[in-house]
């Protein structure tokens, strides 16, 4: 995913097809696209191979005991270069703002959930001084071990949003509440 040059680019947001819904709405509006590129996979992918670039990474969504497991994995496993972290369950988000920046933050992952993930990345994209910022949904909370992934039948027939859904049920006013946002807000990106 890198290229050792990568940090003389100012700043990107990563929109990837994570979910079988995003896909759709890509297709839908005359795009190609390949296959699904899983969150949980990318994420791994930057946080088991950002030593060997010497990339700062800063986490920011889920809960403190989610992400210090994951970070005590990554950490020893890879020796992982994170930076700082902060739970998504703060208001005061300038103060995050403020440790992104301060921290020298070169991959901000905003595990928040969605829309509010993306809510947060598109209004304070000019404030944020990292290099990469990307959504990462609840990567945090499976890379961690705290939430098993979708078995593999689930994740290879592209229903991984059921097993979810059924998983958590909680999960089936949020979708609507996806759907809207993308059809809405994010019409622009199309």
């Amino acid at each position: 995913y890198f290229k050792k040059d990568f940090k003389k680019y100012k700043k990107y947001i990563l929109i990837f097809p994570d979910g079988i819904g995003f896909i759709l709405k890509l297709k839908l509006n005359g795009k190609k696209v390949k296959e699904k590129i899983a969150g949980v996979e990318l994420v791994d992918d930057i946080l088991k191979n950002s030593n060997k670039y010497n990339l700062n990474i800063y986490l920011f969504g889920s809960q403190n005991e989610v992400l210090e497991k994951l970070i005590d994995k990554y950490k020893k496993e890879y020796k992982t270069n994170i930076v700082g972290y902060q739970h998504g369950y703060t208001d005061n988000l300038e103060s995050v703002i403020e440790d992104i920046n301060n921290k020298n933050t070169h991959i901000l992952l905003v595990g928040l959930g969605s829309p509010k993930q993306e809510e947060f990345i598109f209004k304070n994209f000019n404030k944020i001084k990292s290099n990469i910022i990307i959504n990462v949904g609840g990567s945090f909370d499976v890379l961690s071990g705290y939430k098993k992934r979708a078995p593999k039948l689930f994740i290879k027939l592209k229903l991984e949003w059921l097993y979810r859904m059924i998983k958590e049920p909680k999960r089936f006013k949020k979708i609507f509440k996806l759907i809207a946002f993308l059809f809405k807000d994010m019409e622009y990106l199309f």
